[in-house]
């Protein structure tokens, strides 16, 4: 089996519960259907299910223990008791950042996050051990469990971070505490709950509020960093890194040139001139690109080598990847 991810004596402190506490758990769950044996199962309520009507199968399929806002009596044995469970998961998340001591990094943008994550990650995958968020889970509960998910020993941990609501961005990275956060791009995303393109913006901009003194925000060019942002990252030390394709740029895309299996991308990062193939079509797929060896270079990590990676970066399901189709018999 694999190395143990948490103790239950550790567990039971961190999230304040009430219950047994001789097992340990490989792995952390909110999901029967993908739940496996030494598993810890959060019993999360939501609007569609509740995870307590599922907790007779978690045990079924294995898992250490469950953490559920009321007693069960037919598994006295296998629950502990929160007051929330919700709350109790964050708990956990945060404990397992504290512990951890490789590099974290934090991904938002409105467009682009998953592909982002996913894209450093592979380039990653040689440079150490590494750990990141699934599919897209990027909101309170998907961050922590992502967190609670995450090993002790990780060199790199890659984490996204997505926003609905005012303030949510500024929280979650409060929880990541990321050495590098990463502000892709600003669009209309989301749009709906905001009154206009510059609060999108500012809230964004909030992925600072978490980042450690002595940390990096990587930003697009077309983000626009006033005084108030500035003054904290003097005040924290977080160094301003900004990519796009204008001169003023510390990491540019100089060239790019699109052909049918993917582009060929010209960049100059941190006066470093690199040239390279892609499989995966577009210029917001260069940018993405471009943000990646960002990070990589404040890693101090070889860029011809991650070049390489990138090359063979496949865009992942519906996100990038072409696909022929025939319209009455005619493609």
């Amino acid at each position: 089996m694999d190395k143990i991810l948490w103790k239950g004596s550790d567990v039971l402190r961190i999230i304040n519960g009430h219950g047994p506490s001789n097992w340990n758990a490989y792995g952390v769950s909110i999901d029967t259907r993908t739940i496996k044996k030494g598993d810890i199962f959060f019993a999360l309520a939501g609007p569609n299910y509740d995870g307590h009507q599922f907790i007779g199968e978690a045990i079924k399929k294995g898992a250490s223990i469950v953490i559920s806002n009321a007693p069960m009596i037919n598994y006295e044995n296998k629950v502990i008791v929160v007051n929330d469970v919700l709350k109790a998961l964050v708990c956990l998340g945060k404990s397992s950042r504290d512990r951890n001591k490789g590099k974290i990094i934090a991904v938002t943008g409105s467009s682009g996050k998953t592909t982002v994550k996913e894209m450093l990650a592979s380039s990653l995958i040689d440079c150490g051990k590494i750990h990141y968020s699934q599919s897209s889970y990027n909101n309170k509960i998907g961050v922590s469990l992502s967190l609670a998910r995450m090993p002790t020993n990780t060199d790199f941990s890659i984490f996204e971070v997505g926003m609905n609501n005012y303030g949510e961005i500024s929280y979650l990275s409060k929880i990541i505490k990321p050495d590098i956060g990463l502000i892709n791009n600003v669009g209309s995303a989301h749009i709906k709950f905001f009154r206009s393109k510059k609060e999108i913006m500012k809230e964004k901009l909030g992925i600072i509020n978490g980042i450690k003194p002595g940390g990096y925000l990587v930003f697009n060019e077309n983000i626009s960093i006033n005084k108030s942002i500035k003054n904290i990252c003097e005040k924290n030390i977080i160094e301003l890194i900004s990519f796009g394709k204008k001169n003023e740029s510390e990491n540019t895309l100089i060239n790019y040139k699109y052909f049918p299996q993917g582009s060929l991308i010209e960049a100059n990062i941190k006066s470093n001139p690199l040239t390279f193939k892609m499989l995966a079509p577009g210029l917001h797929m260069a940018f993405n690109a471009i943000a990646v060896l960002c990070i990589c270079s404040i890693l101090n990590l070889s860029l011809k080598n991650i070049t390489k990676k990138l090359s063979n970066f496949c865009p992942i399901e519906g996100r990038g990847l072409t696909y022929n189709l025939s319209f009455q018999n005619k493609k």
